[in-house]
C-alpha cells in the first residue's frame, strides 16, 4: 500500500510538471517555415550594437533590453510565442507592449517564434536569442567621477563638430580634463559632423549611447546660410553604441523627425519605466511641402524606440510658450509661421525624480524674452500632463555669483545630471545639477545646483551657482553637451579607450 501511495504521488507531480509545460507548449510548432526573406529581415531580432571585432556574419543574436516584437509587418499579422516566457514576455503586460526582458543571472538562450498570417495563409519565423546575464547593480554610492561628452563650438575644421570626452576622475569633483585635443569619435555618415551630444547609460547597466545632431555648419558653407537648416536639415540624428565604453564601433544615422519637419536638433533621450521603451526627444521646425516656409515654429519633437532599429511615431513632446497677449515675434523677417505669437523652444533635458519628469529647456530665440524655463508632469505621453502652475524660468530664482545672466540671450542647452555622493553638501540627500551653456560668451558651462527642484522661488535657498573655484573645463571649449556619471570600472574603461 506504501509503494502505491508513493507512485500516485509521483505521478500527480509529474502530471503537474508534464501541464505546467504543455501550458507553455509552442502553439506554432506544425506550422511551415516563412520563406519571405525581406519579410524574414523585418521580423528578425539582432543585437543593435555591431562589435567591431567581428564579421558581419558573426554577429552574435545578444540581447541587453527590451526587444521589438510587432504585431503587424507589411499587412501580415503576427503572434509571438517564447520558450522562457519570464526571460522574454511575448504578451503585453500593463503598459508596457510585448518583449519586455528580464535578464537572468547568466546567459541564456530564448526561442521566439511568430505566427504570420497573410492572405489567408499561416506560416511561422523561430529564431534563438541569447539574453546576457543581468549586469551587477549600480548603487548610488558607487559612482566615482564623471564623463563630459561634447563639441567644441567652433566650425573652423571639420573636426570642431564631433565628439569630444573629458572626463573629472575619482576625488575630482566637477574638475574635468579634455582626454585629447582629438576628437574621441568621428562621423562618417550624413552631415559628416555632429553636434549637442547627449550621452545616456541603459537602465540595465551595461549599455551606452550617444546621440547627436547630424550637422556640419563647416560642411554646409558656415551660419550665413542659416535660414537652410531650420528647414532643410537632417531628420536623422547620429547614434554610437557601446557595451563598455571602450569599443564604439561605427555611428549610424536614425531618422526620428517627421516627413515635414526642418530638421532634428539637440536630441536626447530618457528610459521610459512606464511602457519599457526609450523616448528620444529633440527640436524640430514643421514646414511646407517643398520646405521653402517654416509652418510651424522651433517646438520639442519625441520619437520611441525599444531596439533604436525601430521606431514609434514622431509627435509633439512640449509645447511652445505664449508672447503677452497680443503679441508676436518681434523680428521684422520672422517666418509666416502659424504661430508667430509664441516663443520659440529648444533644447531640452528631462530626469526623472520620484514620480515626476523635470524638464529645462531654453524656452524663447536669442532676441525672444523667456529664458530657462522647467515644468514637470508624471506623464511623458501626454502633452497636456505637463504642469502650467508649476513652471518657472532659472532666472526668476534670484540667484547671485553667475558670471553672466541666466537668461535665454546668455544660457542655452541646460542639462540635468546627479551629482556623486562623494560631491554632495550632505550625502545623505540628493543633489541635482543643471548645466548651462553661455554660449553667448564662449565661457563654456555654467553648473548650478539643488536639493530641490520644485523650490521654484528659491525660499528654501535650495538652488545655487556653483563658484569657479567648484569646477573647471580644461582647455577645449565645451559646448552642448552631458554629463554622465561613473563607476571606478568604467574611469578606467574611458582610460582604456584612449590608450589603444
Amino acid at each position: 500500500m506504501r509503494k502505491i501511495k508513493y507512485l500516485f504521488a509521483f505521478s500527480a507531480v509529474a502530471l503537474l510538471s508534464l501541464t505546467a509545460c504543455n501550458n507553455n507548449k509552442n502553439p506554432y510548432e506544425t506550422l511551415p517555415e516563412e520563406t519571405d526573406e525581406e519579410l524574414i529581415e523585418k521580423i528578425d531580432i539582432v543585437e543593435s550594437i555591431v562589435d567591431p571585432s567581428k564579421e558581419e556574419d558573426e554577429r552574435e543574436y545578444a540581447i541587453y533590453g527590451n526587444v521589438y516584437l510587432p504585431d503587424e509587418i507589411d499587412g501580415a499579422k503576427l503572434s509571438w510565442w517564447s520558450s522562457k516566457p519570464k526571460i522574454i514576455n511575448p504578451k503585453q503586460s500593463g503598459d508596457i507592449v510585448p518583449g519586455e526582458v528580464n535578464r537572468p543571472s547568466e546567459d541564456t538562450d530564448v526561442t521566439l517564434v511568430a505566427q504570420i498570417e497573410k492572405d489567408g495563409n499561416k506560416t511561422k519565423y523561430e529564431q534563438t536569442v541569447t539574453v546576457k546575464a543581468a549586469a551587477p547593480e549600480i548603487a548610488d554610492k558607487d559612482y566615482k567621477g564623471y564623463l563630459f561628452c561634447h563639441f567644441t563650438g567652433q566650425e573652423g575644421n571639420t573636426s570642431d563638430e564631433q565628439i569630444y570626452f573629458a572626463l573629472a576622475d575619482n576625488g575630482q569633483g566637477l574638475k574635468f580634463t579634455d582626454m585629447s585635443n582629438s576628437p574621441a569619435l568621428t562621423s562618417n555618415v550624413g552631415d559628416q559632423g555632429v553636434r549637442d551630444p547627449f550621452i545616456y547609460r541603459s537602465p540595465e547597466g551595461d549599455t551606452y549611447r550617444i546621440i547627436a545632431t547630424d550637422l556640419s555648419v563647416k560642411n554646409r558653407g558656415g551660419w550665413t546660410t542659416n535660414h537652410n537648416y531650420t528647414r532643410k536639415g537632417s531628420h536623422s540624428i547620429t547614434l554610437w553604441e557601446t557595451h563598455d565604453l571602450s569599443n564604439w564601433g561605427e555611428p549610424r544615422l536614425i531618422e526620428v523627425a517627421a516627413p515635414d519637419a526642418g530638421m532634428a536638433w539637440a536630441p536626447e533621450m530618457i528610459y521610459h519605466e512606464e511602457t519599457g521603451q526609450y523616448l528620444i526627444y529633440f527640436s524640430s521646425t514643421i514646414c511646407n511641402e517643398d520646405k521653402s516656409e517654416i509652418l510651424w515654429r522651433d517646438c520639442i519633437y519625441y520619437t520611441t524606440t525599444r531596439d533604436f532599429v525601430h521606431f514609434g511615431e514622431t509627435k509633439k513632446f512640449f509645447k511652445n510658450q505664449p508672447y503677452p497677449a497680443g503679441q508676436t515675434d518681434p523680428r521684422t523677417n520672422a517666418p509666416n509661421a502659424y504661430n508667430n505669437d509664441e516663443r520659440k523652444i529648444i533644447d531640452a533635458s528631462v530626469i526623472k525624480i520620484g514620480d515626476w519628469y523635470y524638464l529645462a529647456a531654453k524656452d524663447g530665440d536669442n532676441h525672444e524674452d523667456g529664458g530657462i524655463l522647467v515644468s514637470r508632469t508624471q506623464d511623458l505621453l501626454d502633452i497636456e500632463s505637463w504642469d502650467d502652475d508649476f513652471q518657472f524660468h532659472i532666472a526668476d530664482l534670484g540667484l547671485t555669483g553667475a558670471p553672466c545672466d541666466l537668461n535665454n540671450k546668455q544660457l542655452e542647452g541646460p542639462e540635468w545630471f546627479h551629482y556623486n555622493v562623494a560631491d554632495r553638501e550632505d550625502p545623505d540627500t540628493d543633489e541635482i545639477g543643471l548645466m548651462g551653456d553661455m554660449y553667448m560668451r564662449g565661457g563654456g558651462y555654467l553648473p548650478l545646483s539643488t536639493t530641490d527642484i520644485e523650490d521654484r522661488t528659491n525660499d528654501n535657498q535650495s538652488w545655487k551657482v556653483l563658484g569657479n573655484s567648484d569646477y573647471s573645463w580644461s582647455g577645449l571649449t565645451k559646448r552642448h553637451g552631458s554629463i554622465m556619471r561613473l563607476t571606478q570600472d568604467e574611469i578606467l574603461a574611458v582610460k582604456e579607450f584612449y590608450n589603444k
